[in-house]
């Protein structure tokens, strides 16, 4: 039976993707890695935390009690951050993503050697 999707078995772009719509010769900018993925890692838990306390400073400045301030700003910031944070989220996740995969590949190597299989040559002549 076939799907009513734009491919032969009914399939999206949009779960081809995951969620995610590309638009077709638009290059997509390297994922990052290393120190680059733990700084934005950082850096988005820094504007978090920032939100939070901001947050929390101004319910406080309101006259709302602190622990009240802080559970509410704690509630208020998650989806908050879910917007405003949007692009550096996607960052942090495209590493992470990224990261995830060389780890995969990189397993997948050496249970190939545990197996006694040779691993394709890459890049010898």
């Amino acid at each position: 039976m076939a799907g009513t999707g734009p491919f032969a078995d009914g399939r999206t772009r949009r779960r081809l993707t995951g969620g995610r719509v590309r638009s077709p010769g638009v290059s997509q900018p390297h994922p990052p890695t290393g120190s680059a993925l733990i700084r934005d890692i950082a850096l988005y838990t820094l504007a978090r935390l920032a939100m939070i306390a901001a947050l929390t400073g101004l319910l406080v400045l309101a006259g709302v009690p602190l622990l009240i301030a802080l559970l509410l700003a704690l509630v208020v910031a998650l989806p908050l951050s879910l917007v405003t944070l949007r692009g550096l989220r996607a960052r942090m996740n495209a590493g992470l993503r990224a990261a995830g995969a060389q780890r995969r590949a990189e397993r997948e190597r050496l249970r190939a050697q545990l197996r006694g299989e040779q691993p394709p040559e890459q890049g010898r002549s």
